[in-house]
């Protein structure tokens, strides 16, 4: 079961992951004290890789996310902090919706 449609959205972000690995930011991550225990994130521009384990991903290293591809849904407290996103070309533009479960 899809279980995205029982969170609460709290923020949204948009990185722009380039050269260099990005996270989410911890104001978009932690509200009011409490980890965000869900993410929802979409690719626009350019494809993406990332990591949920906290390492950084590279160009060719990581889980590929492409440009319109469904939504990847991260689930976890340790997910959601542990998320980094690189651009595998060029600068990409990622949105992230955080919330709570």
């Amino acid at each position: 079961m899809d279980q995205s449609a029982f969170f609460a959205a709290v923020a949204f972000e948009e990185l722009a992951p380039a050269a260099s690995a990005i996270g989410i930011s911890e104001n978009i991550r932690v509200r009011s004290s409490v980890d965000c225990t869900f993410a929802r994130v979409t690719v626009e521009d350019n494809a993406v890789r990332y990591r949920l384990d906290g390492g950084n991903p590279t160009a060719t290293v990581g889980h590929a996310l492409a440009v319109g591809a469904p939504p990847l849904d991260i689930y976890g407290a340790a997910n959601v902090r542990n998320f980094r996103v690189i651009a595998q070309t060029g600068t990409a533009s990622v949105m992230v919706t955080t919330g709570l479960l």
